[in-house]
């Protein structure tokens, strides 16, 4: 009777030890690193990452990682990549791969290979690439290229080869292919095997300018005696492309120039041509190497010869010599194959006839249009002939090509020719039996066909519409496909840097995820990533995405120095929306700083004539300021908002000879006539934001802006 109760004791005892037992593997089950789930995913979205640095991982096994989710060892072997543990996140990656996930493991094997290659770790990522291949079995062409990278760089060009060779070439962009086009013909030499000198020519003259062509002359000037079969001249040539290939073009140029009176091969392909064509054009020694470049054409074999000759004839163009163009082009484009070269022949033909011959641009451009086989071709010729017309003032031009554009246009290019036969009737430039009439007429083309561009919002404010104004609400949820849940993954786990760059890989990418993504954009204050991103995503304006398209993080001190300077808030909220994006930190590539986009010496010179010292112009509250002490200025000497602003972006220099040239046209034609097509963009752009933020800001009314930017316009 003792032994049975001894028995059960025992027994009870056992049950409570594996209970326990239990519960404390339960209760670890849902820690990872000591933290509950919610808590640990909360500190890793909100970056403090302290607790990660604290980890003792000789006691903690990084496998804990697995307890947060599918793909949490991915996602989390960022947050490690960006606190420099990259052997930590390596060991991430590597755990995600071998969890088998069909979705996330050829995300973590791309991601690991890309990181051991970065760390020049060639060996290790051989092997992993190798095993991913085995364990997953299936096609995964750049899991291969990775590969075959390792490979290359360990100098194994006896596998390099086969697996090239076999590759399913469509599988990768241009780009990737003459990568693979490079690392064949090396490891082709490194083997030699007589055929790598035409593969290592046929690179130079088939491949655009690249870092490609930089690395693969490094080949033959670090190791000569690869280069010992080519000749002095071929070598020279391989050494001009490098060069142009990393920005060198002015010595690019020189060494060309003399390459071009002996080796008739160098225009033996169309990419050739336009490589040289491109370097002169970059050097800007044009005019010196034009007897070169003829002569060279002179010689080219039969089938380069159109090539050659339409880019001689941008040479031309590009210094001006518009009748040199045409001499050259016009009896001979009937006689070039469609393509990419007729497109540029008829492109720089018509542009130059836009200048110097404009009694006959309108029945060429009816002619030749159709005969474009390029996208965009057609509308940027229209462009350039619209802005030659209003130079000229050819305003019975403009209504015959009106037709022409309403056929070939795209939706910009019609309602500009509109707008601009609006404001002819309107200065009684060309006559009309009822003038009222035929301005509404021109106005209602562009708000019937056109909800979105420049034009659409003049029109609709003229007519005093706001139908383009009323904002719809936000898209309904719909369910998030693998792509979405990819995306979202990294902005769960605070990675919205990774989100927008991987974002950049999914097409179609589902609504509420791209809002996502542009909110943590804009919270962390980078609103020009936001702009762009959305562009991209086509993240439609509505309630919800206006304050991610139209920010206004400074309104307050925007309205004062609007204020102090007497010009308008909606139209200085437009300037620095269009110039900056209201992104603090932005650096222009000409220099221009901060949200006004101030070059530091005109920032300096305003500062000075407010009894300021050197301004600080990443503090937004004085770049702002000066932003505002500048259109004062402008405003002072162009008397006029719209010109003004087009002096802020050309500079006042460029359109004071404007002015000379056209300054007898009104504001709002004097802006389609602005050589620049930047310039030409940019006043509508600040136009177009103005009126958003009027509306949904400031409470003003699109015609009131419209008044104040145009004192004069009916």
């Amino acid at each position: 009777m003792l032994l049975n109760k001894l028995d059960v004791r025992k027994t009870i005892l056992g049950f409570s030890v594996m209970l326990m037992i239990l519960l404390t593997h339960s209760c670890s089950f849902n820690r990872v690193y000591g933290l509950k789930k919610e808590e640990f995913l909360n500190k890793v979205a909100n970056k403090d990452y302290n607790f990660i640095l604290e980890v003792d991982y000789l006691k903690n096994s990084i496998k804990e990682i697995n307890r947060l989710g599918k793909g949490a060892s991915y996602y989390m072997s960022f947050v490690y990549k960006n606190n420099n543990m990259l052997l930590f996140s390596n060991k991430l990656l590597y755990q995600e791969i071998q969890n088998r996930d069909s979705y996330y493991g050829p995300k973590a094997a791309n991601q690991l290979l890309k990181q051991l290659l970065a760390e020049r770790d060639y060996v290790k990522a051989e092997a992993h690439a190798i095993d991913f291949l085995d364990t997953y079995k299936g096609d995964f062409p750049w899991i291969t290229k990775q590969l075959i990278e390792a490979l290359y760089w360990q100098k194994k060009d006896s596998q390099v080869i086969p697996y090239i060779e076999n590759l399913d070439r469509s599988n990768y962009t241009d780009y990737a292919n003459y990568e693979l086009d490079m690392l064949k013909t090396v490891s082709s030499a490194r083997l030699g095997i007589p055929t790598w000198e035409n593969e290592y020519r046929s690179l130079f003259l088939n491949q655009p300018l690249s870092p490609l062509l930089k690395r693969a002359y490094s080949f033959i000037d670090v190791y000569p005696k690869y280069g010992e079969g080519f000749s002095r001249n071929e070598k020279d040539y391989f050494k001009a492309l490098a060069l142009a290939s990393g920005g060198e073009n002015t010595e690019a140029q020189e060494i060309i120039r003399n390459l071009l009176y002996t080796e008739d091969w160098i225009f033996s392909t169309e990419q050739s041509i336009r490589n040289v064509s491109k370097i002169i054009k970059d050097s800007r020694y044009i005019s010196s190497n034009l007897s070169a470049f003829k002569y060279a054409v002179g010689v080219s074999p039969e089938e380069s010869y159109h090539n050659g000759l339409v880019s001689y004839a941008s040479l031309f163009f590009n210094i001006e010599s518009y009748s040199n163009v045409i001499n050259l082009l016009e009896t001979e484009i009937q006689y070039i194959k469609m393509g990419k070269t007729k497109d540029d022949a008829i492109w720089l033909y018509l542009l130059s006839l836009s200048h110097i011959g404009r009694d006959r641009v309108v029945s060429n451009l009816n002619f030749y249009v159709d005969k474009l086989s390029g996208e965009n071709y057609a509308s940027d010729i229209i462009d350039h002939i619209i802005t030659a017309l209003v130079q000229n003032k050819e305003w019975e031009s403009m209504l015959e090509i009106q037709p022409i554009v309403e056929k070939y246009g795209d939706l910009s290019d019609k309602s500009r020719v509109s707008w601009i036969i609006s404001r002819m009737y309107f200065y009684n430039y060309i006559d009309s039996e009822n003038k009222n009439k035929s301005i509404i007429d021109e106005l209602d083309k562009i708000v019937t066909s056109d909800s979105y561009t420049y034009y659409s919002y003049i029109a609709n404010a003229l007519l005093k519409r706001e139908s383009n104004l009323i904002l719809e609400d936000p898209l309904e949820p719909v369910e998030l496909n693998s792509n979405d849940k990819w995306i979202g993954g990294f902005l769960d786990f605070g990675l919205e840097d990774e989100a927008l760059n991987f974002s950049k890989q999914v097409k179609d990418l589902n609504y509420s995820v791209s809002i996502k993504v542009a909110t943590l954009l804009t919270n962390e204050g980078k609103h020009l990533e936001t702009l762009r991103f959305m562009a991209s995503a086509g993240v439609p304006l509505n309630k919800e995405s206006f304050p991610l398209y139209y920010p206004l993080p400074y309104k307050n001190k925007i309205v004062e120095i609007a204020q102090l300077y007497n010009f308008p808030p909606t139209l200085f909220s437009g300037l620095i929306r269009t110039e900056s994006g209201f992104d603090m930190d932005v650096v222009s590539s000409a220099g221009a700083v901060g949200l006004s986009q101030l070059m530091p010496e005109t920032a300096v010179e305003q500062a000075n004539d407010i009894g300021m010292g050197i301004p600080d112009l990443n503090d937004p509250d004085i770049n702002i300021l000066l932003g505002g002490t500048y259109i004062d200025w402008l405003v002072d000497r162009f008397y006029t908002y719209p010109i003004s602003l087009m002096a802020y972006n050309a500079g006042p220099g460029n359109v004071w000879s404007w002015q000379r040239l056209w300054g007898d046209l009104p504001d709002e034609l004097f802006i389609e006539a602005a050589p620049f097509k930047e310039t030409r963009n940019y006043v509508p752009k600040i136009i177009k934001a103005a009126i958003y933020y009027g509306h949904e800001e400031y409470d003003v009314q699109p015609y009131e802006i419209i008044k104040q930017i145009y004192s004069d316009i009916e």
